[in-house]
């Protein structure tokens, strides 16, 4: 029997006479990224310690959205309260995408958490 773990949290047991090969591809990974959001509204929100740009974010219901969060200073990550997501914290100089349907119509605050500062970046989201 063989018995292996992914990423430590879920152990499966396989018969011996399955072959199982696992490998990572970050080219692979990628080109997967690139075709989950090939139809989607893509928008870049630059943290840095006390501010995002852009702070507002207009999309239209049911659009299908990834939002690029790119860290430029300070350790953030994103929330959006609203359709109860985030990002992981995110470092300085690296990004991370999250992705959502639009599902609802108004005006939403989203946010990042950060662990020394008093004002946290914050912006919103209108769904028209």
């Amino acid at each position: 029997m063989v018995i292996f773990s992914i990423e430590k949290k879920i152990k499966v047991q396989l018969p011996e006479s399955v072959n199982v090969v696992a490998e990572y591809n970050k080219e692979d990974e990628e080109k997967y990224a690139a075709s989950i959001d090939s139809d989607r509204k893509k928008i870049e929100i630059v943290i840095n310690d006390n501010k995002m740009i852009p702070d507002v974010i207009n999309v239209n219901k049911n659009d299908k959205v990834s939002l690029i969060v790119r860290v430029e200073e300070g350790y953030h990550n994103l929330y959006l309260d609203i359709y109860h997501i985030g990002t992981n914290y995110i470092p300085t100089n690296k990004k991370e995408i999250l992705r959502f349907d639009a599902t609802m119509s108004g005006q939403f605050k989203f946010f990042s958490h950060t662990y020394r500062y008093k004002k946290e970046p914050e912006g919103k989201l209108i769904v028209r």
